[in-house]
């Protein structure tokens, strides 16, 4: 019996096709657990070490709850509004609310679905419908749209990018920012067609054109979650006045208390 190396290769290949077609129906099945990852674990504010900061609850239109720290802006002051990254919780960030109040900022730091005991399932519409409800909170406190400050960090800028293209905030910081989340899962899985079957792909290089708001960028050059490339890219897209911040040897997340404070300290009473 000769061996017919034509029908091996096309059995071969129609094979390895069909494995390839499941693994990526698999992947856009549950991509949403690949690109969220919550800490459900609610702590209270006092627990994390602060003090000045209360729990608040924010009802959305669709019927969940989301868990929110607010702390009270001193007179005249601004008020933070911020987005965090994925993974972790508000615990995780507390730190950083600190350190935002101890200048005397007011903060709004919002729990997105499924962290810290907020209900729900993220998404990036449900996410982005949160932070517009979060904005509008604010202003609801008699607190003007042109004193609020968007801060979003990693996965939130993406949120914080889409919410300052339809609110006039006073300005935006953006840490560890990407054009798109779609070109992020890329870099990792070059082999798969995520831009085409991403369901929440925070595509903020189609939204950035429309922010009006001074923008801040920080970003580290050894960021291996986020490439330092796709935040210059997007930061190179936005509108004046702009300004990057580029942190040399910093990987993911920028240190606030080093480099990186006085410069937005600076950049806030600038603008």
């Amino acid at each position: 019996m000769q061996f017919n190396f034509v029908a091996f290769a096309v059995g071969f290949a129609k094979s390895a096709l069909v494995a390839y077609l499941v693994v990526v129906v698999l992947v856009y099945l549950v991509q949403r657990s690949l690109v969220f990852q919550p800490d459900p674990q609610r702590v209270a504010p006092e627990r994390a070490g602060l003090t000045g900061v209360r729990e608040e609850t924010l009802a959305t239109l669709d019927g969940e709850k989301l868990v929110a720290w607010w702390s009270t802006p001193q007179a005249g002051q601004r008020v933070i509004l911020y987005f965090h990254g994925n993974g972790g919780n508000l615990a995780n960030r507390s730190t950083r609310l600190s350190l935002f109040q101890s200048a005397g900022y007011g903060v709004l730091m919002l729990a997105g679905r499924g962290y810290s005991g907020s209900t729900g399932a993220p998404s990036e519409a449900a996410l982005v419908a949160d932070g517009k409800l979060a904005f509008d909170w604010i202003v609801a406190k008699g607190i003007a749209a042109d004193r609020i400050v968007v801060f979003g960090e990693s996965l939130g800028t993406g949120l914080a990018v889409q919410l300052a293209a339809s609110r006039m905030a006073r300005a935006v910081i953006l840490d560890s920012p990407y054009t798109s989340m779609a070109d992020v899962a890329a870099g990792r899985v070059p082999w798969l067609p995520v831009h085409w079957i991403m369901s929440d792909p925070f595509d903020s290089m189609a939204h950035i054109g429309k922010v009006r708001a001074p923008l801040l960028v920080v970003h580290g050059t050894d960021d291996d979650v986020v490439p330092y490339a796709l935040g210059a890219k997007l930061f190179a897209a936005a509108n004046e006045p702009k300004r990057l911040l580029t942190l040399q040897g910093v990987g993911h997340v920028a240190p606030l208390r080093d480099a990186a404070w006085p410069v937005i300290q600076a950049f806030l009473a600038k603008h």
